[in-house]
């Protein structure tokens, strides 16, 4: 049985490919058409999937999408004629659309006739092969949901996804049993956490899908107590868990690329900050309250589906659920005992959720598979690897232990880009993608942006740490393997790895085990029985702007055109 699940024309285009119940492989197409975010048909996705599975598209059974685009249409209309005359700017806005930025919360209104023509593309790309699939479209947060519990380590669990919008539900809670989903509580259009805070790091300067990272980032530098009483008024918190957004406050229900902050926001903030100006306390405030609305919303979500399901453990998805500080805090308050966040939480998860649900769902399989490495990307042989430098004509060598060579120039304090193994799915680079450098000494966190990243100096850097030595570093012993939770660095630790201890003393935590990424596992165990401290950094391979590297001449361009001191790829290691 194979099937696809595709994610396409909305942002963050995937495939992924799932053969009788196992995830065979899911990779974003931005990593092949090197366009950050790309929304574009993912031809080279399909690709590689199909190559991953030794399979042509004739012998894909079943293709599952994201997102079912009629089901906003009334709703649309409805909405549209509730908001006359100020909602005739969704329909002029969206001819003066002109880039990736101007992306709207209404799913309907991303590329609907595209979205509709997916099965047919498909089929007309590849009907030489005569395709006998059968196309499912299925609901946006169904996939979410899907994309977190039905590879979860969960028999049962409460769930909750949170974005910006799909077909018009933006938020839904639900309860799943073994293969079954039951859906409690949607939460619709305009009504939604993820605009809502997109829209005040739209004020703060940034970009609609870049500025929730940064901003999160930023907000570890505010005072949240000095704009709380007000923000807080954003957000209407109501009976059962629900919620509704002020729009006193926002326009982004009658508007497409204006501001989606309203006049009144301005009058009781200030003026905006303009993109790339400089960054004051005032925004730094702006940001922490903006953080703390957001998690008291979720919290308030969260103790109602608690006292429903009765569950201990909890999914998350939604692109809310890349809020690695909120999620850190929901554990820390014990709401659930145990939380699962898939990797790939935002909507490039989704291709996995529509391939999981077809499977589980739809066809009534049991679930045998549990996502515990991100790792199912695209991979290289050494002899690739060694064609690609040696076209190059670079100084390279092949290596015995690169797990002990890479150790040995971390603990010298070097940067070294590291390519190993099958590139990760999701956001996050997690030891196959990665650049490495010492936890140590607070300068290397500038050191790297200025010789490497040339990022913003308020993010902070992430801490990789072997998964036994979690409760010596952190304030809370939990595994956290795709960085996907913030949690306190424990005083008298922060001194000992101070380059990746955030301002507020907390760390964006990954944690790694031998049987998930045995080569990974190595080389911080080879850097612990250096330095004893089995803990380095760890960001993507990539410069600002740019996706994270997938093949062997991604990795190389970025190693020659930045500072990285070494790149140790497959067997082999590149100096300058």
């Amino acid at each position: 049985m194979n099937i696809l699940g595709i994610t396409c024309y909305g942002h963050d285009s995937s495939v992924a490919l799932v053969q009788d119940g196992e995830l065979i492989s899911a990779v974003e197409e931005e990593r092949f058409n090197r366009v950050k975010h790309s929304h574009a048909f993912p031809t080279h996705s399909i690709e590689h999937c199909l190559k991953e599975g030794g399979i042509g598209i004739e012998e894909v059974d079943h293709i599952g999408f994201y997102l079912r685009p009629w089901l906003g249409y009334w709703p649309m209309i409805a909405h549209f004629f509730k908001y006359l005359p100020k909602s005739l700017h969704l329909i002029y806005d969206r001819r003066i659309a002109k880039n990736k930025d101007d992306y709207i919360p209404y799913g309907p209104l991303m590329d609907p006739l595209a979205m509709l023509r997916v099965g047919e593309q498909i089929r007309e790309a590849y009907k030489k092969n005569k395709p006998r699939f059968k196309f499912h479209f299925i609901e946006h947060h169904i996939c979410h949901q899907a994309s977190s519990f039905l590879v979860s380590p969960f028999d049962e669990s409460a769930c909750l996804s949170v974005d910006g919008c799909g077909e018009w539900c933006t938020t839904m809670t639900a309860h799943g049993h073994g293969n079954r989903i039951d859906i409690l509580e949607r939460i619709f259009a305009p009504h939604t956490l993820g605009t809502f805070y997109n829209s005040v790091c739209e004020y703060l300067g940034f970009t609609f899908l870049e500025g929730p990272g940064k901003v999160m980032g930023l907000a570890s530098y505010g005072d949240p107590d000095r704009y709380y009483n007000e923000l807080k008024k954003s957000i209407f918190l109501l009976d059962e868990g629900r919620f509704k957004v002020n729009f006193k406050y926002f326009n982004y229900h009658v508007s497409r690329t204006r501001n989606r902050y309203s006049p009144c926001f301005e009058q009781i903030f200030g003026p905006p900050r303009m993109p790339g100006a400089e960054i004051t306390k005032h925004h730094e405030d702006v940001a922490a309250g903006l953080q703390r609305v957001l998690e008291e919303a979720c919290f308030h979500i969260l103790t109602h589906l608690r006292k429903k399901t009765n569950s201990k453990n909890l999914c998350l998805s939604g692109g809310v659920a890349l809020n690695s500080v909120m999620n850190g805090k929901v554990l820390a308050k014990g709401i659930f005992d145990d939380i699962f966040v898939q990797a790939a939480a935002s909507d490039s998860g989704c291709s996995i959720g529509a391939a999981f649900h077809v499977y589980n769902v739809i066809l009534g399989k049991p679930r045998v598979f549990r996502f515990k490495t991100a790792c199912v990307g695209a991979q290289f042989s050494d002899q690739e690897i060694e064609n690609c430098l040696k076209s190059a004509s670079v100084t390279y060598e092949k290596l015995d232990a690169p797990a002990r060579k890479a150790a040995e120039l971390l603990a010298q304090q070097k940067i070294v880009g590291w390519f190993q193994g099958r590139a990760e799915f999701g956001p996050r680079a997690l030891g196959c993608r990665s650049i490495l450098t010492a936890p140590f000494p607070a300068e290397m966190k500038d050191i790297l942006n200025e010789r490497v990243k040339h990022r913003e100096s308020y993010r902070p850097f992430a801490p990789v740490i072997l998964e036994e030595y979690v409760g010596d570093f952190f304030e809370i012993n939990y595994p956290s393997p795709f960085m996907l939770f913030v949690f306190n660095v424990k005083n008298e630790k922060r001194n000992v790895i101070p380059a990746v201890t955030h301002v507020d003393g907390t760390g964006r935590i990954q944690t790694v085990n031998k049987s998930t990424n045995g080569l990974f596992y190595d080389l911080i165990k080879e850097f612990n029985n250096l330095t004893n401290i089995p803990v380095i950094l760890n960001t993507s391979f990539n410069v600002a702007g740019m996706p994270i590297v997938n093949s062997p001449s991604d990795a190389l361009d970025c190693f020659l055109n930045t500072e990285i001191d070494y790149l140790i790829i497959g067997n082999y290691i590149v100096s300058k």
